[in-house]
């Protein structure tokens, strides 16, 4: 098979990159290694944090002198991604280490904040998919005794997900993404998570919901 453009890397940047050379009507393979970096800043777009000489960054449309930046919102809705942005300032979010990130957008069900001392409360109960690797809870846990909460960790399985784990390869959140994406599936893992969590605690599952529609989002909570 003959391409036109064959890109190295699915990061962010690759997959943009790629969209907008198959929109012009060009064929391009994307090669990359797995899932790269960016399940460890989920959810998020940074634009501009901070500038060459260390001076923090607060609003990045007004700092980069580019007419791409302009495009980047429109482009994104295109996609069908919807995002929350902080008035076109850069916000907050909690990352995959459970450490606060500066950034500019996030996706809408992902909260984004002015300041980076969010409130986790005192209690958090982290529960990941059993065999799914890439949801690292220990990591998460650190990050977030460093701010003062106690965390519990809990790995769940299920009918649905023992079946994926049948196939190693099958155990990626895409994978998992569609299975969350049926509600027998998504009621099975709830109620099991339901019997973990006690009074008080704030819970943090692996971004797995929401594949087809933001309902299944608002069905877990």
């Amino acid at each position: 098979m003959r391409f036109d453009t064959v890109i190295i890397g699915g990061g962010l940047s690759g997959l943009v990159c790629g969209l907008r050379l198959q929109r012009s009507g060009r064929k391009c393979a994307i090669v990359s290694a797995g899932q790269n970096a960016m399940h460890f800043f989920s959810g998020g777009f940074g634009l501009l944090s901070r500038l060459p000489d260390g001076t923090a960054v607060d609003s990045p449309l007004d700092a980069i002198d580019s007419g791409y930046a302009a495009e980047i919102l429109p482009f994104l809705k295109s996609c069908g991604i919807n995002v929350r942005d902080n008035a076109g300032r850069n916000g907050w979010m909690i990352s995959a280490s459970g450490l606060p990130k500066r950034t500019w957008l996030t996706v809408d069900d992902i909260d984004i904040f002015s300041s980076k001392d969010i409130e986790i409360g005192e209690k958090a109960l982290i529960v990941n998919i059993e065999g799914f690797l890439d949801f690292n809870t220990s990591f998460i846990a650190e990050g977030l005794e460093k701010r003062g909460v106690k965390c519990r960790i809990a790995a769940v399985s299920t009918e649905d997900t023992k079946a994926l784990r049948k196939n190693p390869s099958e155990m990626r959140s895409s994978n998992i993404a569609k299975m969350m994406s049926r509600k027998d599936a998504r009621e099975r893992f709830v109620s099991k998570v339901k019997e973990l969590l006690e009074e008080g605690e704030t819970l943090i599952l692996p971004a797995v919901f929401g594949l087809k529609s933001q309902d299944d989002v608002e069905d877990v909570r």
